[in-house]
């Protein structure tokens, strides 16, 4: 029986509060997965029991209990080939048997196709001893990506819906989140490449919309969403019969936790 640890990867940030999310985030993922190995040891000790067999099963041992930690792209003293070697050592201490990285990234940039491939290559590479090292899909990819994305619980039906996100600026990095939004009746806009959310909000002005529902496809407060709401702020001011709603970044969600906990359980 495989005894994973894992890592989430995320790009890292100047602003203290996607890291403090990330950092919570591992914790609350942690303690679910360790729920459900319980959840299963019961299970199976039950099913020991009614079948004749040994229905006190011994305790997990330590080991087995769910190791769950961070690492950055960017931004961090150490590269991440390093901070997976780390991890890998914390691993092989707790007698865990593979490590699982987990990209915390929604667009198939090029931070998802080449760097973090680049960097676990030279982590397999310097790793001492043998441990294998997993790669799962970006979260982005997951086909139930979509739950985490809502529309703001106050915003009227009728409210235009437009999906802001970062964007990509690799060739064909967006074209999973257009199709996203279309099915939810939304528009599409990005902080770094085009359409802007400057432009997509003043189309949907200029089309007679008085209710704008934003839903951010982040995950995290951060300086990006502080700059959008700027922008936001000088939109409303100078269209005050506009009003705009917001749904929260998706990270607030507990709906993430359940949702990582399915796919790497």
């Amino acid at each position: 029986m495989s005894h994973p640890a894992y890592l989430l990867i995320s790009h890292g940030s100047r602003d203290p509060r996607p890291d403090a999310a990330m950092a919570k985030l591992a914790q609350q993922l942690a303690q679910q997965l360790a729920q459900r190995l319980a959840t299963s040891d019961l299970a199976l000790a039950s099913r020991a029991s009614c079948g004749g067999g040994q229905g006190d099963r011994p305790a997990r041992s330590a080991s087995a209990i769910p190791l769950v930690e961070t690492a950055v792209l960017e931004l961090h003293p150490l590269p991440l080939h390093q901070q997976i070697l780390r991890v890998s050592e914390h691993a092989i201490a707790r007698q865990h048997d593979e490590v699982r990285l987990v990209p915390i990234f929604l667009l198939p940039g090029v931070h998802v196709k080449e760097d973090i491939p680049a960097e676990v290559a030279i982590a397999r590479q310097q790793l001492t001893e043998s441990l294998p090292i997993t790669v799962y899909p970006h979260l982005g990819s997951h086909p139930h990506v979509s739950r985490l994305l809502m529309p703001p619980a106050d915003a009227p039906t009728t409210a235009a819906r437009l999906v802001i996100s970062h964007g990509s600026r690799r060739p064909g990095g967006n074209e999973a989140l257009e199709q996203l939004a279309a099915t939810l009746g939304a528009s599409v806009a990005f902080w770094s490449v085009p359409p802007s959310i400057e432009d997509q909000l003043a189309k949907l002005v200029q089309a007679g919309h008085r209710a704008i529902a934003l839903m951010p496809f982040m995950l995290f407060p951060g300086g990006i969403l502080d700059g959008i709401a700027q922008q936001v702020e000088t939109l409303v001011q100078q269209h005050p019969q506009v009003t705009v709603y917001w749904a929260p970044p998706m990270g607030a969600a507990p709906a993430l936790i359940d949702l990582l906990a399915d796919w790497l359980a």
